[in-house]
């Protein structure tokens, strides 16, 4: 199948090299030259939603669409009920972008429906977008010096906990995808060198961007990874594939080396979690009162205060601006922030804060859909077992990163989001409907 021709036998030809080109750019510019791709995005969200409503057939009733629209729905009810109840705390307006624009990964997956051609293509110009912006945001080789000198870097990606997401994203895709890098063919050499020293820049960049939630899922993953394959290998006495089995387990080894390594001898990484100690003491004794207003102290507090306010307001929210109302009204808060922190750093209580469990709700279904969808494509053998591992990979460590940073309300996070469930949903679309 031509991958200019994969979704429809009567879309025009040039509609469908249209849409491609346009969300490889967003895949290519979004990060790095992201002015350039403000003036395309106009053009990119009309071709995509006419496109998919005009060619789409049955994806047009999949569930995410129907998300889509109930999210405009649950975004507009929260807004109408802060005008109505608090107006002076109110938007002026509703900005439906803010909860709606999580959804739109369907008009990427419709173009991608599960072409590896299209979907390495996708991600990997997002990879060369992300390695330019070292020169096109930071200070390029002066801050990667200063990166190796032990300081925290970020190259201007909003902070370094946003760049250690985004990179760490990218080398949990590079190890999982490492068989495709290794396997014989044409520019095998290449590609091999290729992969080695992307990984170890996007291993540098996310162990240099000091964010411990990032190291804290990484290292989790390495578990949850690496323990199954020592058990066969050792405990199991599985000896069938043997040597595959020695090179998968050889190169979790050495990527678990390097990250613990690189922790436990970094003294920016080993200060930032020594300071931290005491708070966490605290923590353990259930004595949040004693807690600073250092980085644990101020998420605990904020979260405390989230709690209040999703209790007033459980089912709608308080409207797009919710975290910053709590973070700017809650008076006892103030002796913890100082009146310098804009939101909560939890994606989980802001998505309460704002929108309620409707909103919150929204996320749920999406996740259980696509855990159950996704093994069933994997079961039907249309996933392949690489990009069924990426997916669980990502998927746990989403999960934990946005417990700590309100990712998810970011143009970082919902850039990363989309990438990666576009490419999911194409899958199971076409387990769904060939």
């Amino acid at each position: 199948m031509n991958s200019l021709e994969l979704n429809s036998t009567i879309m025009p030809r040039w509609i469908n090299l249209l849409g491609l080109l346009l969300i490889f750019a967003y895949a290519l510019l979004k990060i790095s030259y992201y002015d350039l791709y403000k003036a395309l995005e106009p053009l990119l969200i009309l071709t995509g939603l006419y496109g998919f409503f005009r060619y789409g057939g049955p994806l047009r009733k999949s569930l995410p669409v129907y998300l889509l629209f109930a999210a405009v729905l649950v975004q507009l009810a929260s807004w109408s009920f802060s005008v109505l109840e608090y107006p002076d705390w109110a938007e002026s307006s509703p900005r439906l972008e803010h909860l709606a624009r999580h959804f739109i990964f369907f008009i990427f997956a419709f173009w991608i429906f599960a072409s590896k051609r299209n979907i390495f293509v996708f991600w990997g110009l997002a990879l060369v977008g992300l390695c330019l912006s070292p020169w096109a945001m930071g200070d390029g080789f002066k801050e990667i010096a200063v990166g190796l000198a032990g300081a925290r870097i970020d190259f201007n990606i909003q902070n370094a906990q946003h760049t250690g997401v985004l990179f760490g994203t990218g080398l949990l895709g590079l190890v999982s995808f490492y068989t495709r890098f290794f396997a014989q063919g044409r520019f095998f050499i290449f590609r091999r060198i290729s992969w080695a020293i992307l990984v170890l820049f996007f291993l540098f960049v996310t162990l240099s961007s000091q964010t411990r939630s990032v190291f804290i899922s990484l290292l989790l993953l390495l578990l949850l990874v690496g323990l199954p394959y020592l058990y066969r290998l050792f405990i199991n006495n599985d000896l069938v594939g043997f040597r595959l089995v020695l090179k998968r387990v050889t190169i979790l080894g050495i990527w678990m080396a390097l990250i613990v390594a690189a922790i436990f001898f970094s003294d920016g990484v080993v200060q930032r979690y020594k300071g931290e100690l005491v708070e966490v003491k605290y923590l353990l004794v259930g004595d949040l009162d004693a807690l600073s207003t250092g980085s644990i102290g101020i998420r605990v507090q904020s979260w405390r205060a989230a709690l209040e306010w999703i209790s007033q307001r459980s089912l709608v929210g308080w409207g797009g601006n919710g975290g910053s109302l709590v973070m700017r009204h809650t008076e006892w808060l103030q002796a913890y922030t100082n009146g310098h922190f804009g939101h909560l750093h939890n994606s989980y209580f802001e998505m309460l804060v704002r929108y309620g469990f409707l909103g919150a709700g929204l996320y749920l279904v999406l996740l259980f859909w696509l855990i159950k969808r996704s093994y069933l494509a994997w079961k039907n053998k249309v996933l392949p077992s690489d990009f069924y591992l990426f997916f669980i990979l990502f998927f746990v460590f989403w999960l934990i990163v946005n417990f700590f940073e309100s990712y998810m309300f970011y143009w970082t996070g919902v850039y990363t989001f989309n990438l990666v469930i576009a490419v999911l949903v194409s899958f199971i679309w076409k387990d769904q409907y060939g």
